[in-house]
């Protein structure tokens, strides 16, 4: 997903962080997750436990345990 797409949907960041010259961090804070472009596309997506962001198809969030994790995907 680019810049573009992700400011589509969610607007802007809380806070944006020129990591070097190809890369980016953005802060949702309130949404509860981080967003990390290279080059213009989302490389990387950090989901904190207080936030309510759930990963798609598995249900899962960042507060349930590692052995839930283990139940759903193993």
């Amino acid at each position: 997903m680019s810049q573009n797409q992700v400011l589509d949907i969610y607007g802007q960041p809380s806070k944006k962080d020129k990591r070097d010259a190809i890369s980016d961090l953005w802060k949702y804070e309130n949404e509860g997750f981080d967003l990390e472009f290279v080059t213009d596309i989302v490389t990387k997506i950090k989901i904190y436990k207080n936030g309510s962001r759930k990963f798609d198809w598995s249900g899962l969030s960042a507060n349930d345990s590692m052995n839930t994790f283990v139940k759903k995907f193993f």
